[in-house]
Formats: structure tokens, C-alpha cells, sequence
């Protein structure tokens, strides 16, 4: 009952866009659902799991505090160049800006972006550990949050009426919809390379949006993909829909009155470390492919388990951003 209970919970936050502090209140009401009010847990359990379960399927990646870059390791052949090799560095390869929470003095730009410096030789990690525990946050300037695709790819195979929609034939095509147009021909239909009939063509998409229905409290820039192969209704359910990732519109700052960080509001100007991840994880998805396994036959069946390409058939922004 009180898994029940906490599963609903979470599909009504996602929904309503529930803040925490809203959240709070609905589930100590949600109490009396249960039979036995000692096992019903506290809303601070509730949210240890929820951030236990998103901890293994959320990268956190800094980012250039003017979007210009990623500060990343590209893992696939096609990005195995120095110039996409940039976990390590200290400054944006673009703009020159810092990385590092740290004076204005040590800054190229000397932006009012950094918090106090580290003493010499003091290592870095113990550093943030210590910005962990007494600030709560870390020592990037800015990060976004990544969620790899290949896990909602495989998630889409665990959908018995989804699986029966995902052929990429065009024989039931409608007319005006994205299947019957001459690009999904001419990059899906007539590609050698997605010759598989479940291999998958992706619809990327990215806006600006507030993370709550109080659109004053806090937003970002999200991307978000659906299968193109998917009828419009059923691609554009939440459960087809992935959140690919989380561009906070947010930076750090030192506040020199108060003598601590504070967080400045700073609407991303492009998603280009959006689009250098996610092309990263794409492109093995394509080349090579991903081992699948498609759910909705049985065990032993052939072509249960397979391999899937992916590739993304297009990209549409809502705002007047780069990308």
C-alpha cells in the first residue's frame, strides 16, 4: 500500500510540477490512506529515494558559464580529438572563462563569478568537499544535468503496445506525418545504415521553461526527445517523452556583503553543451548501435535480443538561442 501510495506521489509531483515544500504538505495528508500510520514514512524518506534513484541516471556536467562549451570527455571514436577532450581544463577554450569557483584576480575576464581562493597546494577535491558540506553546493560555476538516451531506449522495448508501432516502415504512414516525409525517407528508409525495422529516428526539441507552476521561482532550458517512428498521440505521451537534459538558468556568485555564495539568474544563451553530449552518446548509438532486447516476444524467441541504431532525424528550438 505505501509503495503505491509513493509511486502515485511522484507521478502527481511530475505532473503538477509540486515543489517540495508543496509536495510536503499533500503527502502528510495521503497518511490516512494507509491502514497502519507507522509504516506510512516521513516526506524527507521520500525524498532520499527519489534522489538515490535519480543519483544513477542523472550525469552532472560543469558547463561554461556562457554556455560555450562543455567541460567533458567525449567517449566515442568520432569525438576522440583533443579539442573534445576537456574534462581537465581550467578555462573555456571560447571565451576564457573560468571554471573554478576562485578570486576575480586569478579570472582572465575578472567577472564577479568566483568565491574565495584555496590555499596554495590545497587539493582541489578536498576543496569541494569542503564547499559540499558548509555551502551545499559544489565549486563549478555552472553545471547542466545530463540523462543518457540509451536507457530510454531500452525502456521503450519494455512497452508491449508501444513495440507494435515502432517499425520503421512507411507503409502505414499518414500522409503529413513525419514518416511520410521526404528527410525520413532519405535518412531512415533509403539509409544502409538503419536498415534494422526497430532501429529508432529521434525528434529532439528545446525550450526554455519554469521548473514550477510559480514561474518566479526558478527555470532553465530543457531538451527533450520522442520517437519519430511513434503515431503523434502516442510519442508525445510523458512516458514516450525523454528528458534529455537540464540547463539551469542559474550561476554562482560571491556575495561580499553576506560572505557567502549566492545564485545569480542568467538565462542560457546557447545549448551547445547540450548538443556535444548528447552527439557524443549518439554517434556510438549509430555507428556501432546498442545491444537491445525487445520485451514484448518471449524468451528464445529470434530477435529478441538485437541490436537497435539510433539517429537523430531533427532538431527545433522554440526561442531565438544558438545552438
Amino acid at each position: 500500500m505505501v509503495v503505491e501510495v509513493f509511486v502515485r506521489m511522484l507521478d502527481w509531483m511530475g505532473v503538477h510540477k509540486a515543489t517540495w515544500a508543496s509536495a510536503a504538505g499533500v503527502w502528510e495528508m495521503l497518511h490516512v490512506l494507509v491502514p497502519r500510520a507507522e509504516d506510512f514514512p516521513v516526506f524527507a524518506t521520500v525524498k532520499r529515494l527519489l534522489i538515490e534513484y535519480m543519483n544513477g541516471r542523472v550525469e552532472v556536467i560543469p558547463i561554461c558559464v556562457n554556455n560555450c562549451m562543455a567541460f567533458y570527455n567525449c567517449k566515442s571514436e568520432g569525438y576522440a580529438g583533443d579539442e573534445w577532450q576537456t574534462e581537465d581544463d581550467d578555462f573555456c577554450a571560447h571565451c576564457g572563462e573560468d571554471r573554478w569557483c576562485r578570486p576575480d584576480v586569478h579570472a582572465p575576464t575578472g567577472m564577479n563569478r568566483k568565491v574565495q581562493f584555496r590555499p596554495e597546494g590545497f587539493p582541489c577535491y578536498s576543496r569541494c568537499c569542503i564547499l559540499k558540506i558548509r555551502f551545499k553546493i559544489g565549486c563549478f560555476i555552472q553545471v547542466m544535468y545530463y540523462l543518457p538516451t540509451k536507457p530510454f531506449v531500452h525502456d521503450l522495448f519494455k512497452q508491449p503496445d508501444v513495440v507494435a508501432h515502432m517499425s520503421n516502415s512507411t507503409a502505414d504512414a499518414v500522409p503529413g506525418s513525419i514518416k511520410a516525409s521526404r528527410g525520413f525517407a532519405s535518412k531512415i528508409t533509403n539509409n544502409p545504415v538503419m536498415s534494422g525495422r526497430r532501429d529508432i529516428a529521434l525528434v529532439a526539441q528545446s525550450d526554455g521553461v519554469p521548473y514550477f507552476k510559480d514561474k518566479s521561482v526558478r527555470s532553465g532550458t530543457i531538451c527533450t526527445m520522442r520517437n519519430a517512428s511513434l503515431p503523434e498521440g502516442m510519442g508525445k505521451q510523458n512516458r514516450n517523452t525523454h528528458l534529455v537534459a537540464v540547463q539551469p538558468s542559474v550561476y554562482l556568485s560571491w556575495d561580499h556583503v553576506k560572505n557567502r555564495p549566492k545564485q545569480i539568474h542568467h538565462n542560457p544563451k546557447n545549448q551547445a553543451p547540450i548538443v556535444t553530449v548528447l552527439c557524443d552518446e549518439l554517434y556510438t548509438g549509430y555507428v556501432h548501435g546498442w545491444p537491445m532486447i525487445d520485451y514484448s516476444m518471449p524468451e528464445g524467441a529470434p530477435g529478441r535480443e538485437f541490436i537497435c541504431r539510433v539517429l537523430l532525424l531533427f532538431w527545433f528550438a522554440l526561442h531565438h538561442s544558438r545552438l
